[in-house]
């Protein structure tokens, strides 16, 4: 056991080199500071479940800062690090891979971190998933009407849901999707559906319900709407983790409108009125008869609320037109 006494003679206030008290902290540390990388982990066991990986370890007897977990899919490696660094590394002596399929074998090995270093790899332990043919489904897309949204209207929200798995859902049962905005629990939800979903296929499903009724009240400003297939899990799937998606909705009090119009030296120069964080458009036309309208340059987002176009006019006429985009 190392250790030593600190003395302090004299009264320290006033006198700042009587005063040993700021070194104790660093005698500690200094004193509890590893002279050399951890051993390896040993009793390293990993049990498969559906799509997830548990993976268990011995403490090493110098304790780490951090464990770095490796994976590969080749027996002896090498391995990739999938949890490792200061902010990623494993404090505890347990962790959860849900990045794994059913029917796949991965072989998993852990080493420990501290402050001098990495230590060497555990040995190596073997994972072989079940071979379970579950569904699994995705947002493929994720739609509204109206579009585009302005404040105070009804948003009713509509996702495509795709079955990637090698199983349908079960039929009878209900395939729901749940609308969260800005990270709420769920404005809107779909409720209605309950046939099987095929592998490979997908079905668009339009919120039904809700807790006001099937939309969302927009309020004006920049959103973030996520929607989750099987949201509350009903069913089992081969993946539990990457039923979400999210998509940018952008609400504005009104449309844009543009005003300010001007032509000097032969550049068009105008003003619209905007929404803050809101993405919009300029396009135009030479001609009305054309079908269709040309973007004019990238799609631009708003930093005020009156946004400043110029363009240099080299027709006879142009027409211009500014839309939200979502």
């Amino acid at each position: 056991m190392l250790g030593c006494t600190l003395f302090e003679i004299g009264n320290p206030g006033g006198w700042s080199s009587f005063d040993l008290e700021p070194i104790g902290l660093w005698m500690r540390n200094y004193l509890n500071a590893p002279t050399s990388v951890p051993p390896a982990p040993t009793g390293l066991t990993g049990v498969p479940t559906n799509a997830t990986a548990l993976l268990r370890w011995t403490n090493a007897p110098v304790t780490p800062m951090t464990y770095n977990v490796k994976r590969s899919r080749t027996n002896g490696g090498p391995y990739s690090s999938i949890a490792s660094g200061v902010t990623e590394g494993v404090t505890a002596t347990t962790y959860t891979d849900s990045a794994v399929t059913n029917g796949g074998t991965y072989y998993y090995v852990v080493s420990g971190v501290n402050a001098f270093g990495e230590g060497a790899n555990s040995a190596q332990v073997t994972v072989t998933m079940p071979n379970v043919n579950l569904p699994d489904v995705i947002v493929t897309a994720v739609g509204w009407t109206p579009n585009p949204p302005y404040a105070t209207n009804h948003i009713v929200f509509r996702a495509t849901v795709k079955n990637q798995g090698t199983a349908p859902t079960p039929a009878g049962t209900t395939l729901g999707v749940g609308f969260s905005v800005d990270g709420s629990a769920n404005v809107s939800w779909s409720g209605g559906f309950s046939s099987a979903l095929a592998p490979g296929a997908s079905v668009i499903l339009t919120a039904d319900g809700g807790p006001t009724g099937n939309y969302w009240a927009a309020t004006a400003g920049a959103h973030t709407v996520v929607a989750t297939a099987d949201d509350i899990n009903r069913f089992p799937e081969s993946n539990e983790s990457n039923n979400g998606m999210s998509a940018y909705l952008g609400i504005s009090p009104g449309p844009p409108r543009i005003n300010t119009f001007s032509v000097t030296n032969q550049t068009a120069q105008f003003t619209f009125t905007a929404t803050t964080g809101l993405h919009y458009q300029v396009q135009y036309k030479t001609n009305l008869t054309d079908v269709s309208w040309q973007n004019l340059g990238a799609q631009i987002t708003a930093g005020s609320t009156t946004v400043p176009i110029s363009d240099p006019v080299t027709s006879v006429q142009k027409f211009y037109r500014v839309l939200q985009q979502n």
